[in-house]
């Protein structure tokens, strides 16, 4: 089956091509803050000339298109634009669609398609339990536990969103990459800042994934995925031993695409 999956982040859209289970093709955007529907199609059928594989995705062969968004304003373009582009009925990730995966939390309905796409990936790849830790704007673990629900999450600043911050609310102090340090002791304010941000963000996501670990209850070693912006510069340097997926929401959606389109 082929699918086309566009998630909506809050700084960054993604979008991949799956030849059955096989990634093809993928590619992200900066998620812009107003965008109108056909701004929507002319990225995407500038990405899809860029990227999409030749012959992709076959004569005649049909394409599922599956969309899910954090950012509210932009999912009605996104959708419009997608079927416009397509000329097919997009599934858009939501209370109405059946994802295949149980959630436990009091308001299923809040939880954000990013975190259910990680959850219903994360179980298909690693089994359950699972932590899943998505970096973007936002550093969110979704935990999937010994049933294979997703039973919860945890919600922080993101990594690039700690300088930010810290340069808004102390006058002195500017705003510095997020990049790894060259040591810890910074010996100016600009290395103790990117130090603290850095290693502020690893000590962190360690202490969280081994809180939440410790409330999943597992009898055993419970697996970590890791994966959005910035995951492959933190990973070496996570005690949690975190595998590292950079396309695990993708793939999410497209384990949900295949399975709606299996029940009809």
């Amino acid at each position: 089956m082929n699918v086309l999956a566009v998630m909506v982040g809050n700084s960054v859209t993604e979008a991949g091509l799956f030849a059955g289970e096989q990634l093809v093709a993928s590619w992200q955007m900066g998620t812009a803050a107003r965008l109108t529907a056909d701004e929507a199609r002319l990225q995407l059928r500038s990405a899809m000339a860029a990227f999409a594989p030749a012959g992709w995705p076959g004569e005649g062969a049909s394409v599922q298109v599956i969309l899910g968004s954090v950012v509210p304003a932009l999912t009605q373009p996104w959708r419009q634009a997608l079927e416009a582009e397509t000329g097919q009925r997009v599934l858009v990730m939501g209370p109405r669609l059946k994802t295949g995966i149980a959630i436990t939390c009091k308001n299923p309905a809040e939880v954000g398609a990013d975190r259910v796409a990680d959850a219903v990936a994360a179980r298909a790849v690693a089994g359950a339990p699972a932590v899943v830790v998505h970096l973007e704007a936002a550093t969110a673990i979704a935990a999937v536990d010994a049933a294979g629900a997703l039973a919860g999450g945890v919600i922080a600043p993101g990594f690039e969103a700690s300088s930010a911050t810290l340069a808004h609310v102390a006058a002195r102090l500017p705003e510095v990459e997020a990049q790894l340090p060259r040591q810890v002791l910074g010996k100016t304010t600009q290395e103790a800042i990117a130090s603290g941000v850095f290693w502020g963000e690893v000590a962190r996501i360690d202490g969280l994934v081994a809180m939440v670990r410790a409330e999943l209850a597992s009898a055993g070693e419970v697996p970590v995925l890791l994966t959005g912006q910035k995951a492959a510069l933190l990973a070496p340097h996570l005690t949690c031993a975190p595998a590292l997926h950079p396309h695990l929401t993708l793939q999410g959606l497209a384990r949900i695409a295949e399975a709606s389109a299996a029940r009809h």
